[in-house]
Order: C-alpha cells, then structure tokens, then sequence
C-alpha cells in the first residue's frame, strides 16, 4: 500500500540549476493562535464589495460543479462527477461552449481533474489522470494541442500562475522532491522538495494529499492534507510558512504515525479537537481558511496585516440577504478575491420568498426566475481590495 506523507516541520526549496540552492530552514515558522473560544460576528460588507448573481444558461444541464474558474470573459466549470464535461460560460452566464471529449484514445480525457488557463486567458488547459497528459483547448472548445506528463507519473494537483506551471506529485521523484516547477513551454524552473529536512513526519492513507491555492500577485500557497503548515511560494521561492494553533483544541498528532482518514475524522469529532481541513481563499489582506473537527466544517479568517486570526461565528449578509456564511462550503473555487457559491433553484427560489433582499440587490433578484431543476444560480462575491478589520 502506498502512504502520502503530511509535513509537519518544515522544508526546504531546490530551485533550478541557474540558481543557487536554496534552504528554508533558516525560515521562522509564523505560529498563529486561534481562539475557538470566542467565535466573532462580521457583515459582508467588511469583506466585499459586489456580489456578482449569475443564472447559469440552461441549454445544457449540469450535473455538479467539481472547478469553477473566472476569467476576466469567462466563467468556466468542470463537472466531472457526473457528466465529464467543460462549460464555457460568460460573465453573465450565457452558454458559449462546450467541451465533452470524453473517452480513452487520442485527443481524448478520461479522470480530467484540473483546469487553468494561459496568461493570456486565450488556452484553456485540463489536466487528465487518466492518460496523464495535459490538453490544450481555444475557448470555442477545439483542442489545439495535448502534452504527455506520464514521467512524472499521477499528479495530485497541477495549475498555473503567472507563467509557471505548478505538478504536485502523488510519490516523491527519485531525487525526493514533492513539486516540479515548469515554464509555459514545459521547461524544467525549478523543484520543491518539502520532505529533505523533516525529522519527523504523519501520514494518511488517503489519495489527495496535496493542495495549492492561488493567491493575489505572484505564485501559490501549498498545503499537505489536513496539516496545520500553510507554505507561501512566490514564484519557485518559499517566502512564508504559517502554522495554524488552536491551543488545548489542537488535534494531537502523533509523529511517524500513518492515520486511517476516517478514523482521524471521528477522532477529532468525539474528541472537539480542532485542524486544518483544505479548502481556503486568499482576499489579498485576509485569508478565509476551512478549519474542521472532523464532519463539521468552521471558518477562520486570518488577517495578514495584523498578523491574527478571526475564529468566524457568522458572517451577515447585509449585501443580497440571501444566506449569511459561517464555512466554506465547497471545494471548487480557484480564484484569489472571489467567493463563489452556488444555490439550487428550489433553495433559490424558498430564499427569495423568506428573506428580506436589500434594495441594492432586491429588482435584479426578483427579476430571476428558475425552475426547480434548472441549472444553479452562482454567486460570486468580490472582495474588496482593501480590507481592514477592526479589533474587538
């Protein structure tokens, strides 16, 4: 049986042959103490400033939303759950095209599991477990090109920021290093090898070990799964590594032990013991981050420029009125400055119905009308580009 190792100290960084190497371990670890004690109240409007409701065009039915990526034209989903497919939207949720290319040959995906798109946002690329290549389509849906990442072997993450190209591998390479860092034309930049240093480590005998996350400016931020460590990289650089503490609440993690996942989750559930769970959103001054006590999912925003932490009660949707927020509620969204959320139609349509919509918002809701298995409705709240919060 194969293991997927989580970091529990630190790392180090080996950048390309043009560089000198470079260790992190000189790098201090930013512990960030989370109260869970004394959860806090926000409204939205500390945090956004638009939120953005977007019909989904119904001339092709959704099955699930797996990655949702906006584009400064574009919203485009990746449903592979259930139908296997790419839809292309615009920003107002119209229909461009569609992508169903569906299969086991040639110029073929099976298991896609990713999407980005190039700098230009002209080429959309989708990762394929399945035949481990990487396909390159125009926004019309025609495949212009496909590239073999079989060397590599399986990926658990790949993505892209400004002009590299980011594989995180499901087993070390033979040089032990967890992440290959490539240029837009598949050049070798530089490798993270997050493993060479560690005195100890835990492991889960899970399949999604690895999480990268974009985050406003330059490069990405990385997380093992379920590890309490946030790697911050610029560009093939790590220039920050926090560690997430909730004190007595903490899960007491036991070093060298391979956990079972469902076990470690129960654990933490009878036992109120608090970790980091995988799925976060970078606003620029603020990071919204899932926390879990195994099924049960809590939100903390942690402030950048104060360097503290926000353990979130609720979040009061003083903007559209339609839900207030108090955890992320899905692992799809792959933009930095955006939270999506995505309502049924029935859901939609009982809100609409209940809750009082502000005036700002109240005609353009009203205006939509859906049926109750039509596709969802997204709504796509924008962060303010500053945000500062107040202390209590």
């Amino acid at each position: 049986m194969k293991y997927f190792y989580i970091i529990i100290i630190l790392s180090s960084l080996i950048s390309c042959s043009q560089k000198e190497e470079k260790s992190i371990s000189d790098l201090e670890i930013n512990s960030i103490f989370v109260d869970v004690n004394n959860p806090e109240t926000f409204i939205f409007t500390d945090f956004f400033d638009t939120t953005y409701i977007v019909p989904l065009d119904n001339s092709e039915i959704l099955g699930s939303i797996d990655k949702l990526l906006i584009t400064k034209e574009n919203i485009i989903v990746l449903d592979y759950k259930k139908t296997n497919s790419i839809f292309i939207y615009n920003r107002k949720g119209e229909l461009k095209s569609l992508i169903n290319d569906y299969g086991e040959g040639p110029e073929k995906y099976s298991y896609p599991r990713q999407i980005f798109t190039s700098k230009d946002e002209t080429t959309l690329y989708v990762y394929c477990m399945g035949r481990q290549t990487l396909l390159a389509y125009n926004l019309e849906g025609k495949l212009n090109s496909e590239f073999d990442l079989g060397k590599y072997g399986p990926l658990t993450d790949i993505t892209y920021k400004n002009g590299l190209i980011y594989l995180i591998l499901n087993d070390l390479d033979l040089e032990g290093n967890r992440a290959i860092v490539l240029d837009e034309s598949f050049n070798p930049m530089g490798k993270l090898n997050f493993e060479e240093l560690l005195p100890y480590t835990i492991g889960f005998n899970a399949k999604k070990p690895n999480f990268l996350y974009s985050k406003n400016g330059n490069g990405l931020y990385f997380q093992e799964l379920n590890s309490e460590f946030l790697f911050s990289i610029d560009s093939i650089d790590v220039n920050n590594i926090m560690k997430f503490d909730f004190g007595v609440n903490s899960y007491d993690y036991i070093p060298n032990k391979i956990y079972d996942l469902k076990e470690f989750k129960e654990t933490s559930l009878k036992d109120n013991k608090f970790h980091v769970s995988n799925n976060h959103i970078d606003a620029g001054d603020v990071i919204f981050l899932s926390v879990s006590t195994g099924q049960i999912e809590n939100l903390i925003v942690f402030d950048k420029i104060k360097n503290r932490s926000h353990f979130i009660y609720k979040i009061e949707n003083n903007m559209t009125g339609m839900m207030n927020f108090n955890a992320i509620w899905n692992s799809y969204n792959l933009n930095a400055g955006y939270l999506v959320v995505d309502l049924n139609p029935k859901i939609f349509n009982s809100l609409k119905r209940k809750v009082k919509i502000p005036d700002d918002y109240s005609d353009y809701i009203n205006s939509i009308s859906v049926d109750d298995f039509d596709n969802p409705i997204l709504f796509i709240h924008k962060f303010k580009d500053l945000i500062h919060l107040t202390d209590e």
